[in-house]
Order: structure tokens, then C-alpha cells, then sequence
């Protein structure tokens, strides 16, 4: 998986297919509840870090996927990772991928058993 500070990113066009991600993005999607989240733009000498949170700064949900595995401890652990897809026309100059912002309206069919929800993966729209 790709790994940023914040836990695992699933990039949108790898994941139906990557073995990573397909079983989770069939069967196992999840809701991530946040009030915003950071993207970081590549500067001269050091990234720099961009809050993006929704006007009224409400939470709002990311599409998630995960996972349990056993740990070689004899532990079950469960995880998960962020939706990534193309960044929308306000967010590309700080970086080309966004985590998928889903609306309230939409939340019921993420979670549904439908395989492949693959429209509802795009940029947020205000």
C-alpha cells in the first residue's frame, strides 16, 4: 500500500485490480470521518502543508476500504486505507491526488454490497 503520515492511501485507478485493495474495495468499504484532512504541495527546500476542511468545517466522510489481518503475535489487527483519485480544478495546484469525498447521500451505496461503486470515486464537486 502506499504510505503517507496519515496511514494508507488506495489510488482509485489500481483499485479494482491491485491484489492490495481488490477484496477490501468489493466487500469491505468503510466510512472515514473527518473534519478535514492535508494535502502537501512539493516547495523549493521542504513540503508545505494545506488544510482542506469543508466551509461550515462540519465532518464530512472519506471512502475507505479495509482490512483485518492476523499479526505473527496471534493478534488480529484491522486496518484501512483512504480512497485517492484525481484532484479537482481547486486543489491541483497544491497536489494531483485527493482522498474521495463522499456525500451523505451516497454513504448507503459505498457500503452496499455493490462490487464495483466505481462512479462515486471523482473529485468532489462544491
Amino acid at each position: 500500500m502506499n504510505e503517507s503520515a496519515g496511514g494508507s492511501l488506495a489510488p482509485r485507478e489500481d483499485i479494482a485490480s491491485n491484489e492490495l485493495f481488490q477484496d477490501a474495495y468489493r466487500s469491505r468499504r468503510c466510512l472515514v470521518p473527518v473534519s478535514g484532512f492535508f494535502e502537501w504541495q512539493d516547495g523549493i527546500y521542504k513540503k508545505q502543508p494545506y488544510a482542506v476542511a469543508v466551509k461550515d468545517r462540519s465532518t464530512f466522510a472519506l471512502a475507505g476500504i479495509w482490512e483485518e489481518w492476523r499479526h505473527p503475535a496471534g493478534i488480529d489487527i484491522r486496518s484501512f486505507a483512504v480512497v485517492t483519485c484525481q484532484s479537482n480544478e481547486m486543489i491541483s495546484a497544491v497536489h494531483n491526488h485527493v482522498p474521495v469525498v463522499l456525500r451523505p447521500e451516497d454513504y448507503e451505496r459505498w457500503l452496499s454490497p455493490d462490487p464495483d461503486p466505481c462512479g462515486m470515486m471523482r473529485p468532489f464537486e462544491r
